[in-house]
């Protein structure tokens, strides 16, 4: 017990095993574990949020057309029932 340094018992000096460069590199402290947990939860939040406002906005996309030509529609018919000498179906000459 005299020695302060742990040696392994079956290494030779100089030899580095799967586990020696593990205890000599430094471990990361606890805060930068949970700043890179944050971190990583902040990126997938923020991947989630764009995923589903594509998502939104290709529905509307496909669901814009139609309504828009239905609009349109009730306009003329509204102007061609307000104003029929607009229609050409109407015209008397």
């Amino acid at each position: 017990m005299a020695d302060k340094e742990k040696k392994p018992i079956n290494k030779k000096e100089g030899e580095e095993g799967a586990e020696g460069g593990e205890d000599e590199e430094e471990q990361k402290g606890c805060c930068a574990v949970f700043c890179e947990y944050i971190a990583a939860c902040c990126a997938a939040t923020y991947k989630v949020i764009v995923f589903v406002c594509r998502a939104v906005r290709d529905c509307l996309a496909f669901v814009w057309y139609p309504c828009k030509e239905r609009c349109c529609n009730c306009i003329d018919d509204c102007d061609k029932k307000m104003n029929p000498w607009k229609d050409a179906s109407y015209s008397h000459v």
